[in-house]
């Protein structure tokens, strides 16, 4: 379910914005997930798809940090 349904859903609803209602998982449930995954599945955490979504949240959380100052 997590390789073939989650990783997907949340790789299609990328949206740039700020707004956490648009984004397909929020900040706090991206955390928890990217710090398990590499534990439980490595191969779902080390796919293409994945490291696309890192780096999408790892974006708007230096633009929201920027925002800040």
């Amino acid at each position: 379910m997590l390789a073939k349904v989650l990783v997907p859903f949340i790789y299609k609803n990328r949206v740039w914005s700020l707004d956490e209602i648009l984004w397909p998982i929020g900040l706090k449930e991206f955390v928890g997930l990217n710090e398990q995954l590499p534990l439980r599945f490595p191969k779902i955490f080390a796919s293409h798809r994945w490291q696309a979504i890192v780096n999408y949240y790892e974006e708007i959380m230096q633009e929201l940090e920027s925002q800040e100052d």
